[in-house]
């Protein structure tokens, strides 16, 4: 056995450190434990999903206003009930209210992004994000989690 090294001489990194480089890479490399996906829970593709509900609607869009200096409109960010059943008829988790309002997807990408997803797959409002997105950790998460 070896003997333990005195930690004021080694970087260790604190536990919410490796956590949030392990979703980070999780989310990135290998989402849902699938090598090679990235952020399946911020777009949509042709799965029956959607992101939502978002629990705190006016207070992100209060940090969201602030971060972009102007009044950001809701239907720039959110899709809700009416308009949401009416996008994707085929998908039944759409046609129920009580996953609204959820996020806004890219209609113009096949891949249907929450439109606050960047090209790089991160997300662009990150510190900011609604609480929903904040709080929510995949199956996948939670087992890597629980490991460290």
């Amino acid at each position: 056995m070896r003997p333990s090294v005195e930690t004021d001489k080694v970087a260790i990194p604190e536990r919410a450190e490796l956590v949030d480089g392990l979703i980070l890479h999780s989310c990135l490399k290998n989402c849902y434990g699938a090598k090679g996906w990235a952020v399946s829970c911020c777009t949509l593709t042709d799965r029956n999903y959607a992101i939502g509900a978002i629990t705190d609607p006016d207070a992100f869009l209060a940090r969201l206003s602030e971060r972009k200096g102007r009044t950001v409109p809701r239907e720039e960010v959110f899709i809700d009930y009416e308009e949401g059943r009416a996008l994707f008829p085929d998908r039944p988790i759409w046609q129920e209210e009580r996953v609204y309002p959820v996020m806004r997807p890219n209609l113009d990408d096949p891949a249907l992004p929450c439109v606050l997803l960047g090209e790089d797959n991160l997300c662009t409002v990150h510190d900011i994000r609604p609480e929903t997105c904040a709080v929510y950790y995949c199956s996948h998460l939670v087992d890597l989690i629980k490991a460290i």
